[in-house]
């Protein structure tokens, strides 16, 4: 079993200088050694960026593409994206911002069409759930009313073999979150970087207590320009498992990256794909 982060940005370059650029990329394989992680799961607004950062060390680095679920050609360039490039998950987010531009709820069927594909392709869907930043200066900006967890609800039922993950436990919704355990193609990862450490220890235990070990998966949130994050996020979520939970290590295994490698690696073509890919 290895340790895998389940949520990290790359995100938008924006005036970095191309030299900082390709040394990051190259470097990413080393950050995730000097966490003591093995795989982490990548995705950006530039899917064409996470592809190519992906080709450096497809072993370790695991690629989402990050697209808007309502466009109608939406479908295709996910299957494109696994079938071509190995990538093995959808990453969204309804808040409005860069990719959608205005925000919408997950429940819109105009996303069932992207939600049925990524079913019948046995990839995992992400989307980010609970509080986002909002910039009370931008009246057109995101908002957290599309966020809830709750919407995600319609998806599951609908489409009960499509593995839904709901980021950062949806937090501070963790009620809406937990009522989706009922459902079993639910999943949750405990990434919260807008979370004061001191309230991880009571909602990862009450996500254990009601979606199980098997669905709750370990992720930073952390990004290319915190790197230390990697680490940081890693060894205070595994410190908190073993000293203030107590589990016991099958839970700990799960929880680090048992669960993430079944949901990932569920597909024997995925990883045909990988192996083109490497031998590149």
């Amino acid at each position: 079993m290895g340790l895998v982060d389940f949520h990290v940005h790359l995100t938008a370059w924006g005036n970095v200088p191309e030299a900082e650029r390709r040394a990051y990329v190259e470097s990413f394989p080393r950050c995730l050694d000097a966490a003591g992680l093995d795989r982490a799961v990548i995705f950006a607004l530039d899917n064409e960026l996470v592809a190519r950062t992906v080709a450096k060390a497809p072993d370790r680095l695991t690629a989402f593409a990050f697209l808007d679920p309502r466009r109608p050609e939406t479908p295709d360039r996910l299957e494109q994206y696994v079938k071509e490039h190995g990538f093995r998950g959808l990453k969204m987010s309804t808040s409005g911002g860069p990719i959608e531009d205005e925000g919408f709820y997950p429940n819109d069927v105009a996303c069932f069409p992207t939600f049925a594909r990524a079913q019948d392709l046995g990839v995992p869907v992400l989307v980010h759930a609970g509080l986002i930043y909002c910039n009370p200066d931008d009246p057109g900006g995101t908002r957290t009313k599309y966020c809830l967890p709750i919407y995600l609800d319609d998806v599951a039922r609908e489409f009960p073999n499509l593995k839904l993950v709901v980021a950062h436990g949806g937090r501070p919704f963790v009620d809406q979150t937990i009522a989706l355990s009922l459902m079993p193609n639910v999943y949750v990862d405990v990434s919260w970087s807008l979370l004061p450490l001191t309230m991880w220890p009571d909602l990862i235990r009450r996500l254990l207590d009601t979606f199980g070990p098997e669905r709750v998966i370990y992720g930073s949130d952390a990004n290319w320009r915190e790197p230390s994050r990697l680490r940081t996020r890693f060894e205070e979520c595994r410190r908190i498992l073993r000293q203030e939970l107590r589990v016991n290590a099958a839970t700990e295994r799960n929880v680090l990256g048992a669960n993430a490698e079944r949901l990932l690696d569920g597909d024997p073509a995925w990883r045909i794909v990988t192996e083109a890919i490497r031998t590149q």
